[in-house]
């Protein structure tokens, strides 16, 4: 069946893949041979896939309201059992680890963002929700970032609301502002579609460029509308 979603694990230096066939397979590309498969681990389709350096021998991939965490340092070469089988109430559209690597962020498609604390041995995984972001967007968080400034922990969440959100991550989620890209028109060329964020990238303590959904390519200077302007 056809590859649905493909990641490079940079520390290991492998490819992992998800199919329509519900497996994921973990690739070594300078023999370009399968090294490991997990199959039969996955109800519904692979959305998508995630590792993170504070978790390095784990996989995550989301699937519908699931989050089926797979375990890279397992010796088996077909893997049918999951470490970890994390349920939310709602379709899981984003993921990130928190900075201090004891929290795992989610967005979902409702606009919800949950934060639930990771227990984890090794050999076991899992989470606890202790609190959530509720209508931190109008609809599909689509991409979470988080970052370090002068000791103090931020995110930028992504929407397909078409805006960013800034929030202060302390013992809960600050709003600090709010940028929505629907208002700062559109420039010729572009496409017909609305501004949709899929992804934002931290650029310096000043600028975060923003994809949107319209084609176009968007600064943004220390969340301040005024200061922002689109590229073509």
């Amino acid at each position: 069946d056809a590859v649905a979603f493909v990641l490079w694990i940079q520390s290991k230096q492998l490819l992992a893949t998800a199919g329509d066939d519900k497996s994921v397979r973990i690739w070594d590309v300078t023999t370009r041979k399968a090294v490991k498969s997990f199959y039969r681990c996955f109800e519904d389709d692979i959305d998508a896939l995630y590792h993170f350096s504070a978790f390095d021998s784990l996989l995550f991939a989301t699937s519908g309201s699931k989050i089926v965490v797979l375990n890279l340092s397992s010796s088996l070469l077909i893997d049918t059992t999951p470490l970890a089988v994390l349920s939310l109430p709602c379709e899981v559209s984003s993921l990130a680890v928190s900075l201090d690597h004891t929290k795992l962020i989610v967005g979902d498609e409702e606009g919800t963002i949950h934060f639930l604390l990771i227990t984890s041995n090794g050999d076991s995984l899992s989470a606890e929700q202790i609190f959530k972001v509720e209508n931190a967007h109008t609809s599909i968080v689509s991409n979470l970032l988080l970052y370090e400034r002068a000791g103090k922990n931020f995110m930028v969440s992504s929407s397909y609301d078409c805006s960013c959100a800034l929030w202060e991550i302390k013992e809960e989620a600050s709003l600090i502002a709010r940028v929505d890209f629907a208002n700062l028109g559109t420039i010729q060329g572009q496409m017909f579609n609305p501004p949709f964020v899929h992804s934002t990238i931290e650029v310096d303590e000043d600028f975060f460029l923003v994809g949107l959904g319209d084609g176009s390519v968007s600064d943004t200077q220390r969340f301040d509308p005024d200061l922002s302007f689109t590229l073509r």
